[in-house]
């Protein structure tokens, strides 16, 4: 009986954490957002940030949080989001080597506009 209590409360306590919104909660409807789409193993590609200007920058871990891969249609990582009140308006995405071989000077041109 009471390894079954143990069981059961375990099952309870994960199915918790997994009921969890997944969503980073971060709202890209106002301003504008760079959002930096990687994985895991691919974290020696991550695109290397020295400053944004004018813009909010957001990461999000697509193994953590894989419904964004559909959702944002992301076909392959590191993907660069450009996002200004909630629509998209640029993206980049890396090359087969899951490389981003994009001067940041271009991302941020972007952003400027």
């Amino acid at each position: 009986m009471k390894t079954t209590l143990i069981i059961l409360s375990i099952a309870l306590i994960a199915f918790l954490f997994k009921a969890q919104p997944k969503d980073p909660s971060v709202d890209f409807s106002k301003g504008k957002w760079v959002v930096q789409y990687n994985a895991e193993f691919n974290k020696s590609n991550d695109y290397k940030w020295k400053q944004i200007p004018t813009a909010r920058y957001h990461y999000i871990d697509l193994d953590k949080y894989p419904e964004f891969k559909k959702s944002s249609k992301i076909k392959t990582v590191p993907t660069i989001v450009l996002y200004y009140n909630g629509k998209e308006y640029k993206r980049y995405e890396g090359n087969l080597l899951m490389q981003l071989n994009i001067p940041q000077y271009e991302i941020i041109r972007n952003i400027q506009r």
